[in-house]
């Protein structure tokens, strides 16, 4: 009986071990999300800082819609 009992307890340290990696990962990848829409966005500020100074409003206006001709511009400006 005592056994069954062992058995059962490692079955649950287990089940516990699967669940709390479970949640660790997804709060890392909560927070690498965070990270990188932060990142994301200080990346299009610092852009659209250069090209608003530069007067090139309509480099900004395509770089809005056209991820390619965005990721043009921010090799341009070193922002990559």
């Amino acid at each position: 009986m005592c056994l069954a009992f062992e058995q059962i307890e490692k079955m649950a340290e287990e089940r516990g071990r699967v669940i709390g990696e479970k949640q660790g990962e997804l709060r890392g990848e909560r927070r690498g999300e965070k990270r990188g829409k932060i990142r994301g966005e200080n990346q299009f500020a610092a852009l659209t800082e250069k090209l608003l100074t530069s007067s090139r409003t309509e480099d900004l206006l395509r770089a809005t819609k056209d991820r390619e001709y965005r990721k043009k511009l921010y090799k341009e400006y070193g922002l990559l």
